[in-house]
Parts: C-alpha cells; sequence; structure tokens
C-alpha cells in the first residue's frame, strides 16, 4: 500500500492541486536529443560592492553566488541579443 504524503509546510490547498494535477509530457526533448553546454570557466574582477550585493541577492535567493552570477550574465547577453535582432 502506498504511503500517503502529508503536506505540513505547503500552503493550503496545495496538496489537493498536487494529488488532482496532471503530467503533462513533451515540455523538453528527451536525453538524446539535447544539446549539452559547452561551459568555459573565466575569471572575471568586479567591485567589492558588486559582488558583496549579488552575494546578498544570491543568500536572498536561496541560490549559489556563481550560479546567480551566470544567471545574470546569460539574460544581459540573451537582451542584448534581442535588441541586436530589432
Amino acid at each position: 500500500m502506498k504511503k500517503k504524503i502529508v503536506y505540513t509546510d505547503a500552503p493550503r490547498g496545495v496538496d489537493k492541486a498536487l494529488e488532482n494535477g496532471k503530467r503533462v509530457y513533451g515540455l523538453i526533448p528527451p536525453p538524446d536529443q539535447l544539446e549539452p553546454r559547452k561551459d568555459v570557466k573565466i575569471a572575471i574582477k568586479m567591485s567589492e560592492s558588486n559582488i558583496d550585493f549579488l552575494k546578498e541577492q544570491a543568500e536572498k535567493s536561496n541560490l549559489n553566488f556563481q550560479n546567480l552570477v551566470l544567471i545574470v550574465l546569460e539574460k544581459y547577453i540573451r537582451n542584448q541579443k534581442k535588441k541586436l535582432q530589432n
């Protein structure tokens, strides 16, 4: 018999939403069709105040500092590419 999960820390009603939810297939391609990322490690120089700010934001967002820097840079690049295409 499957043990029922009790959602004690979740917002009210989330247990019913999860129980009644539907699985959605096809949102991402299968692993054999994914293109592997070709990440390159770099070293950058930043002001101490910017680093402190990003570390604070990472902690507030429950993210790793390096992941937050990557997210910020990727969003910036994506927006710049859109501007150049228009």
